[in-house]
C-alpha cells in the first residue's frame, strides 16, 4: 500500500465536508424557523456543493481510464480497486451507445440499394444455387410442397452452457471429453466459435447468434437483452416465422432469466418453454444440480413430434454445465480425465466430466434424427468458456496467443442429408445467421448478405477483438473505423437497434 498526496487531499475534503454538515445540522436545531425562500436557498447551495464535489471526483485520470464493466473478472477487480460508486457511474456512461460519426439514414438506405441491385458483394448471387449433388436431391415438406433444393424443414439450434474445447488453449490433448463431436465428419461443418463473453453473460452470445448484430459496436457493459430489445427485432426466429415455420424457444430455468420472457416475443418466437413447462412434462433428470442436457433434448423432441405438420425452428439454451464446479455431487468422473488428468484442479475435472456427459447426450440427439425422412439441421454451439478459478486457469491456459483465444467455444452444424464437409472453421457468433441460412439453401435478406460480405474480409468480430482473413488480430473495431466495410456494418446495426431501418433489409421473396 502506497500513500499519495491525492489520497490525503481526498480524505481532507471528505472530513471538511462532514464537519460543515455537522455545523449546519447543529445550527438548524437552534435557529428559529426559516422562511421557505431561505430554506430553498440553503438547500440549493448544499446541492450545488454536492454536485461540484461529484464532478471533481469523477473528472480524474482514474475515472477516465475505467473502460470496462463486464461480467467476468473485470467486474470484481474494478469494484475492489476503484470502488462501487465510480465503477457504477462509469458503467452507466459506457452503456450509452452514441450515434456513430458520419451516420445517416440516407447512407444506410444507399447501402440497401446496393444489395437490391446485386452490388453489395461479389458473392451475393442467387442464394438458391447449390452444388450439383444438392440440386439432384428434392426435399418435401410434410404438406407435400416440393423444393428445388434441399432446405431443412426441421431446424434445431442448441446453445450449450459453457461448452468449449479447452485443448485449444493448452489442455492435454489426451484428455478427449468430446469423442463423438470429434468424430463428426459426414454432412458436418465444425470449428471454433468466437464470442464476446468469458465465464458468464450467456445472453450476449445468444443475442449475437440469433440476430447477426455484434457486441463490438456496443458499450463495454452492454447487455442487449436487458437494455436494448424492447421492440421487435429481426432474428433467425423472425426469419423462419416469416416463411411459415413454427418458432419455439426452450430454456429449463425461470422465464425471467436474462429477461427472456420479454425478449423472445420481440425476436419472433411463437412460444417459450421454460422450467414450468418442463416440470409439467415430468420427465426431468438432474446433473450437477441442473436439468440434464438429455432431459432437455427429450422434452424438445416431444414438442417437435407434436408440431410435425409444419416446418419448425427450435432454439434451446441448456443449463447442465453452468458454473459452480466446486463439488462432484452426482457428476461421474470421465474415464479420460481419470486416466490423463487426475492431477488437474478439482474444478477442472468436474467441468471436463460435465462436457463428456454433454457429448454423450448430443450423440443421442443426433441419433434421434439420423434416420428421419424429414430434412433436419442441428446447430450446436457453446456460449462461452467456463468460469474456472484462477489456479485452474493458470494450470490450463498455456497456449494463449491473443486475447481472442479466451473467447472461443465449439460449434458444429450437422444435417441428416448431403451437405459439404468442412472442419476447423473459425467464425464469430454474429455470423451464425448467415452460415445457417446459406447452408440451408435459404434466400439471404440484404442484412444477411451484408454479414456475408463483412465475413469474407473479417471472419471474426467481437467485443474482444477482430481477426481479418489474413489472420491479423486487432484489439477491436476502433482500429478499423477507417474501413468502409466496418463503417457499413456499424451504421446498419445502429439503424437496426436504435433508429428506424427500412424493413426491406430483412425481407425475402
Amino acid at each position: 500500500f502506497m500513500s499519495s498526496w491525492q489520497m490525503f487531499l481526498g480524505v481532507s475534503i471528505v472530513l471538511l465536508y462532514a464537519v460543515v454538515l455537522i455545523l449546519v445540522w447543529k445550527n438548524d436545531r437552534f435557529e428559529k424557523k426559516k422562511t421557505i425562500k431561505e430554506q430553498l436557498l440553503k438547500r440549493g447551495i448544499t446541492a450545488g456543493i454536492a454536485i461540484l464535489l461529484m464532478i471533481v471526483g469523477i473528472n480524474t485520470k482514474t475515472f477516465k481510464s475505467l473502460d470496462s464493466f463486464a461480467w467476468d473478472m473485470v467486474l470484481l477487480k474494478s469494484f475492489h480497486e476503484e470502488g462501487m460508486v465510480l465503477t457504477f457511474l462509469k458503467s452507466v456512461f459506457n452503456s450509452q451507445v452514441k450515434e456513430p460519426e458520419g451516420y445517416s439514414r440516407e447512407l444506410v438506405d444507399s447501402y440497401l440499394d446496393e444489395y437490391k441491385a446485386g452490388k453489395g458483394s461479389d458473392e451475393t448471387e442467387s442464394e438458391s444455387k447449390t452444388d450439383e449433388k444438392t440440386q439432384m436431391t428434392t426435399a418435401v415438406y410434410s404438406t407435400g410442397t416440393e423444393l428445388d433444393a434441399v432446405r431443412p424443414t426441421n431446424i434445431i439450434m442448441v446453445m450449450n452452457e459453457a461448452f468449449s474445447d479447452l485443448r485449444t488453449v493448452g489442455l492435454d490433448d489426451r484428455i478427449d471429453v468430446m469423442p463423438f463431436i470429434d468424430s463428426m465428419k459426414e454432412n458436418t461443418i465444425e470449428g471454433d466459435l468466437y464470442v464476446s463473453v468469458f465465464g458468464g453473460g450467456t445472453c450476449n452470445t445468444e443475442f449475437e447468434a440469433l440476430t447477426g448484430n455484434t457486441l463490438a459496436f456496443l458499450g463495454t457493459g452492454a447487455y442487449p437483452y436487458t437494455e436494448i430489445i424492447t421492440h421487435p427485432l429481426w432474428s433467425l426466429a423472425e426469419y423462419f416465422h416469416s416463411l411459415g415455420y413454427s418458432t419455439d424457444a426452450f430454456h429449463p430455468n425461470e422465464p425471467q432469466n436474462w429477461n427472456r420472457n420479454m425478449v423472445y416475443p420481440n425476436l419472433g418466437f411463437d412460444e417459450f418453454h421454460s422450467m414450468e413447462d418442463y416440470e409439467e412434462y415430468g420427465d426431468i433428470t438432474y446433473l450437477h444440480e441442473m436439468p440434464a442436457d438429455i432431459s432437455d433434448y427429450k422434452y424438445i423432441e416431444s414438442v417437435d413430434e407434436k408440431k410435425k405438420s409444419s416446418p419448425r425452428f427450435l432454439f434451446d439454451v441448456t443449463m447442465q454445465n453452468h458454473s459452480g464446479y466446486e463439488r462432484w455431487l452426482d457428476v461421474e468422473k470421465a474415464e479420460t480425465v481419470e486416466e490423463n488428468g487426475s492431477d488437474l484442479y478439482v474444478d477442472t475435472q468436474i467441468y471436463l466430466s460435465l462436457i463428456k456427459a454433454s457429448d454423450d447426450e448430443v450423440k443421442q440427439l443426433i441419433e434421434a434424427y439420423q434416420d428421419s425422412e424429414e430434412p433436419t439441421m442441428i446447430i450446436f454451439f457453446g456460449d462461452h468458456q467456463p468460469g474456472l478459478p484462477g489456479v485452474a486457469i493458470n494450470e490450463i491456459y498455456t497456449e494463449i496467443y491473443s486475447n481472442l483465444d479466451l473467447y472461443k467455444s465449439k460449434f458444429f452444424i450437422w444435417t441428416n442429408y448431403d451437405t459439404e464437409e468442412q472442419h476447423d472453421v473459425q467464425i464469430s457468433a454474429n455470423y451464425l445467421p448467415w452460415l445457417i441460412l446459406e447452408r440451408g439453401n435459404f434466400e439471404l435478406p440484404a442484412f444477411v448478405q451484408m454479414l456475408k460480405e463483412v465475413h469474407k474480409k473479417y471472419p471474426i468480430i467481437s467485443s474482444q477483438g477482430v481477426m481479418d482473413s489474413d489472420g491479423n488480430v486487432y484489439t477491436g473495431v476502433a482500429e478499423l473505423t477507417d474501413d468502409p466495410l466496418i463503417k457499413k456494418y456499424q451504421y446498419v446495426q445502429y439503424a437496426n437497434l436504435f433508429d428506424e431501418i427500412d424493413p426491406a433489409w430483412f425481407e425475402v421473396k
